[in-house]
């Protein structure tokens, strides 16, 4: 069973983050205009975002991974594992609507030190959980029931396909 925000949710997160506008609320709604995966997100770096040409470069991918070696990992268990995309699929451009674009150009501070879009640190890519839990909270405060965050994907999808795209122009 594939899950889609209702139009009226949609709706409302929407304006949540646009009344809200910080990094986390910046990379949402970037996951809902783009269809992009949260690890894609996450570790999106400045040279992927074409703001000129507006659209992104899909080139990696972060997720969080068990730690092979404990000794060497200082008692972590887990850590941040920056990796290629899954596919050769995976490695795409997606363009970005008009007014996305006007709102990364606005919301996002553009840091040559820094290379990672979405960062605490700007060194290191944001772990995805901390995406997930930002995520969780503004879905509770505007009480809108919870979807997990691949579902701003599929209502990317359901979205562009109400709207007449190529499906599989879509999907690829």
């Amino acid at each position: 069973l594939v899950r889609v925000f209702s139009q009226e949710n949609q709706s409302l997160l929407e304006q949540y983050l646009f009344d809200h506008p910080s990094l986390y609320a910046c990379a949402i709604l970037l996951a809902l205009y783009s269809g992009i995966r949260i690890g894609e997100l996450c570790a999106l770096r400045y040279e992927d975002l074409n703001l000129t040409d507006g659209y992104l470069k899909i080139v990696r991918t972060v997720q969080r991974s068990a730690v092979i070696s404990p000794i060497e990992s200082k008692g972590k268990k887990t850590e941040l594992v920056i990796s290629e995309p899954k596919s050769k699929s995976a490695y795409r451009l997606i363009p970005l609507p008009n007014f996305m674009i006007s709102y990364l150009k606005k919301h996002l501070s553009f840091s040559e030190s820094h290379p990672y879009i979405f960062s605490k640190s700007g060194i290191t890519p944001l772990d995805p959980r901390t995406l997930q839990y930002f995520y969780k909270n503004a879905l509770e405060k505007i009480q809108v029931p919870y979807l997990n965050f691949h579902c701003l994907r599929h209502t990317f999808a359901t979205r562009c396909i109400t709207l007449g795209w190529d499906i599989r122009t879509l999907s690829e």
